[in-house]
């Protein structure tokens, strides 16, 4: 087990600096510790087009839903209206 020096962890002041510590004190087994991902900022900018582009899709699929259904209502109002009549 390695032990941090308490000096390092008081100089230390927030939990990312903490984390530090402990990643430098256990570089070599840090795989065990957590999974690390690196991303680069195209594979964020890819991540963000996709997700609104996914949003883009949904609003049109809703508007076109709410479209079909005032389509359908009126439909229906037309033809009660005709048989009305």
């Amino acid at each position: 087990m390695n032990i941090i020096d308490y000096k390092l962890v008081k100089k230390y002041k927030t939990y990312l600096d903490w984390l530090e510590l402990v990643y430098l004190k256990n570089e070599n087994k840090i795989t065990d510790i957590a999974t690390l991902y690196t991303y680069t900022k195209t594979d964020l900018e890819k991540e963000l087009n996709n997700k609104e582009q996914e949003k883009s899709n949904n609003i049109k699929e809703k508007i076109f839903e709410n479209t079909k259904d005032l389509k359908n209502a009126e439909n229906d109002i037309l033809e009660v209206g005709v048989q009305a009549i």
